[in-house]
């Protein structure tokens, strides 16, 4: 994954695609044509560009602080046809266990003119010991 200078010429998901992505048989959204086990739909949500096999160091983070949980990640500016869901679960073992979350607060911080960093805090109910997120991303 890297970061694409072109990347705000790409508002959709199936034009970042096929500028991407050479393999048409591997242009979809639960696809991972580089094998480094980030979806094609996210690398585009993220203002990533699929080919690449680089760091996932821009894949979104957790932590906690007391009673909110702050997730941060990188998001592309301008981008039409998805919408970002924030979820928690807090049994990996039971796949259908994530709840939805709405952020109690959200923080923007622009990186460049493609892409800005998010952060936002979800409170973790009392008495938690363990909680795990997610950054869920759809195609509307």
């Amino acid at each position: 994954m890297i970061y694409n200078p072109t990347f705000n010429t790409l508002l959709n998901f199936d034009n970042w695609a096929q500028t991407n992505i050479s393999d048409t048989g591997l242009r979809g959204a639960i696809d991972d044509p580089n094998n480094n086990g980030v979806q094609n739909l996210l690398e585009f949500a993220l203002g990533l560009t699929a080919p690449s096999s680089g760091k996932l160091s821009a894949l979104p983070r957790a932590t906690r602080e007391g009673n909110m949980l702050k997730i941060t990640h990188r998001r592309a500016i301008g981008v039409s046809g998805i919408t970002t869901i924030y979820e928690t679960s807090n049994d990996l073992s039971n796949p259908n266990n994530w709840t939805r979350q709405t952020p109690m607060s959200e923080a923007i911080v622009p990186i460049d003119s493609d892409a800005e960093t998010v952060t936002v805090e979800i409170v973790v109910p009392a008495g938690t010991e363990k909680i795990f997120a997610r950054v869920k991303v759809t195609q509307e």
